[in-house]
């Protein structure tokens, strides 16, 4: 990191300064977690449903 980079604005703190670098590096990589857990939901959810439609398909052939 440059020296520039760690100075913070007017009116924010260091720490602050910090935060905001170390979010924007990793905040891609955050998303794309956030993306990749909520894509594996949706693929569990979808496999319930699909689940709870063929017990009820063989429940209603049976009957």
């Amino acid at each position: 990191m440059k020296n520039q980079e760690l100075k913070p604005q007017t009116g924010q703190s260091y720490v602050g300064k910090q935060f905001e670098l170390i979010t924007q590096s990793h905040l891609p990589d955050i998303l794309e977690a956030d993306t990749n857990a909520l894509e594996q939901e949706v693929e569990r959810i979808k496999a319930q449903i699909n689940e709870a439609y063929l017990a009820k398909r063989q429940k209603q052939q049976s009957c």
